[in-house]
């Protein structure tokens, strides 16, 4: 792993937003929001994407709050 000067890094950073803001790039939002259909066609995939999961033993339950994802299940 490389070794980081993290003032240099910061220096870069302070650089780096100089320039985008003499260039008037202002930061975009993260995202969008979402109207509730939306919302609602994408929880029900997370959900069904969930249960497929579960049902194939990609996702198991170690307690309440810890999961394990086995990514060679299938």
């Amino acid at each position: 792993m490389n070794k980081i000067d993290y003032g240099e890094w910061q220096n870069k950073r302070r650089e780096f937003r100089k320039v985008r803001e003499r260039y008037g790039f202002k930061r975009q939002p993260s995202s969008r929001p979402r109207d509730e259909t939306e919302r609602d066609l994408l929880m029900r995939a997370d959900k069904a994407r969930m249960d497929r999961w579960i049902a194939s033993g990609r996702l198991t339950f170690i307690n309440p709050r810890k999961v394990r994802i086995n990514l060679q299940a299938h």
